[in-house]
């Protein structure tokens, strides 16, 4: 993993130096004394040092982490009981189509079947959270520009 670590900080250092060629951008690129390839050893290495010694303490710590459960023998994938909502929902007697759609929607199954429920509702919420900001803010501005009174 380690290895893994340090071929993906190289590739970043990689692709750094590649898309240097790009900029500045804009009317800064006129200016530039340096048109081209540009390599700042200073932010590079800094950059790749920062991802070596992160991910790869992070790497290490998960790898520790794993180790200790296997020695106290802790299964490595804990048993899931499912959800909470679904369960009291099939103790209340809500009908079978029901309570296969909230296990559908709220339970992230096993092994190869198993998805990513949490990272998804998330997303939704936060995708919906943005479109009613900017629709406020929108409003609030079209209000705004509308009435010459309201400006400051």
């Amino acid at each position: 993993m380690l290895g893994a670590v340090l071929l993906g900080a190289l590739v970043a250092v990689g692709i750094g130096v590649a898309l240097s060629t790009l900029a500045p951008i804009g009317p800064a690129a006129q200016v530039d004394p340096s048109p081209g390839l540009a390599l700042d050893w200073t932010v590079l290495g800094t950059g790749f040092a920062i991802l070596v010694a992160g991910l790869g303490a992070l790497t290490l710590a998960l790898a520790y982490r794993r180790a200790a459960r296997r020695r106290l023998g802790v299964p490595a994938e804990p048993v899931e009981r499912g959800s909470a909502v679904v369960n009291a929902a099939a103790r209340s007697g809500l009908l079978a189509p029901a309570v296969a759609g909230l296990r559908f929607s709220l339970e992230r199954g096993h092994g190869r079947s198993a998805v990513p429920v949490r990272s998804a509702l998330i997303g939704a919420v936060v995708a919906v959270v943005v479109v009613v900001a900017t629709i406020t803010f929108g409003s609030g501005l079209s209000t705004l520009v509308s009435h010459l009174a309201l400006y400051g």
